[in-house]
């Protein structure tokens, strides 16, 4: 299911309104150095709906790509489960004294808002690369750049789970350089991805002007032969309607158009194209 054109534009707009909610909850503590706590816990839920509703944003683009469908499922139900969970730490009244029940409570709390924004951020931007088409030995970068990116969120998620324990090793700790390194690591292989597919993507082609407009066929209604545009068509002698469409083929697998394509294989994925697995357009 393709988004139309209004609805991109919508999108963007969307995403263009929580960007600038984001840079302005950014600036507003140091613009108004006493907004109060009121007015934090304002500005951080703020930010964290326009965080959230990037995130969402993000899955609904990757919800266009057949083969990562569960991980924009997966990533938007991480992402809305992150919102309610630092909802309820953003506006926890925090009392002088707490008790070993309350500490507790407030723990899991905290756990489940970690394991929720490591999951929608991982899930989501392994969605987002999966977008860069690279041709050959470049999706090696692709690759790598994915499992980086789930090496930080085990770790993150180990951190979140034994919280205690990592503390205690200190910042000095090889778990602490681990995660440092695949962090750079997988931030220029998310730059890499990005330049190599501006550079070097394999482009899906791009249907042609069709050489007819209309067609000659014959009615099943009453038999008789006539020319009829694409579309929606009466005949004229029986009255009886009939649609025409034309469409171009697209792979079952990932959804790449296979339009004028001479290869017996999806450029995109590898998969053998053959009747049975051609998927309309």
């Amino acid at each position: 299911m393709a988004l139309t054109p209004t609805t991109r534009r919508g999108l963007w707009i969307v995403f263009l309104i929580c960007v600038g909610l984001l840079a302005a909850t950014a600036v507003m503590p140091m613009v108004i150095p006493r907004i109060g706590s009121f007015g934090e816990s304002i500005v951080a839920t703020i930010a964290l709906v326009a965080g959230v509703t990037i995130l969402l944003l993000a899955n609904i683009a990757n919800w266009q790509r057949r083969q990562v469908r569960i991980f924009s499922i997966l990533g938007a139900l991480s992402a809305l489960g992150a919102l309610f969970s630092t909802n309820r730490l953003i506006w926890y009244s925090y009392p002088q004294s707490m008790s070993q029940l309350q500490w507790q409570q407030l723990r899991d709390v905290y756990r489940i808002a970690s394991i929720s924004w490591t999951l929608a951020g991982s899930l989501t931007l392994h969605g987002l690369l999966t977008h860069a088409r690279l041709p050959g030995a470049l999706i090696a970068i692709r690759y790598a750049t994915h499992a980086c990116v789930w090496a930080v969120a085990g770790l993150l998620l180990y951190a979140t789970l034994e919280l205690q324990a990592v503390l205690y090793l200190g910042s000095t700790h090889t778990l602490f350089r681990l995660g440092g390194a695949l962090c750079v690591t997988g931030l220029f292989g998310i730059i890499a991805t990005v330049v190599l597919h501006k550079q070097y993507a394999i482009r899906s082609p791009t249907p042609a002007p069709l050489a007819e407009q209309r067609i000659t066929l014959t009615c099943p209604g009453c038999g008789r032969s006539q020319t009829v545009g694409i579309g929606q068509s009466t005949c004229p002698a029986c009255r009886l309607q009939f649609r025409i469409e034309v469409e171009a083929p697209t792979c079952a697998t990932c959804g790449y158009l296979l339009f004028q394509l001479a290869s017996d294989v999806c450029p995109e994925c590898g998969s053998a194209v053959a009747a049975s697995t051609v998927a309309a357009g």
